[in-house]
């Protein structure tokens, strides 16, 4: 399907451990693989090769959202990304 993206630091101050990261990307990836036969949503990736792509967010915090959705388009073939957002936090993640 995809891949994890783990932010080391959050997991450390959450005191997480291997087993609930296990536990919560088979939780996370049913739940998408769940919507995805719901809405009947084809994998975003075979649109990809080729074109330009913008990428969308409400707002950055941390950018960990926004750096694997670039990762994404980058591994499925986009030729240019362009990022959008209306607000972001200055100093919280790397430029």
């Amino acid at each position: 399907m995809g891949r994890t993206t783990i932010e080391p630091s959050t997991v450390a101050a959450l005191g997480l451990g291997p087993a609930d990261i296990e536990q919560a990307t088979a939780r996370v990836r049913a739940d998408i693989e769940r919507r995805m036969a719901l809405y009947r949503v084809p994998p975003l990736g075979r649109f990809l090769p080729g074109p330009g792509v913008v990428l969308v967010d409400d707002g950055l915090a941390t950018g960990l959202t926004m750096q694997t959705a670039v990762a994404y388009a980058r591994r499925h073939g986009a030729r240019e990304i362009g990022v959008a957002v209306p607000c972001d936090v200055p100093d919280c993640h790397p430029r």
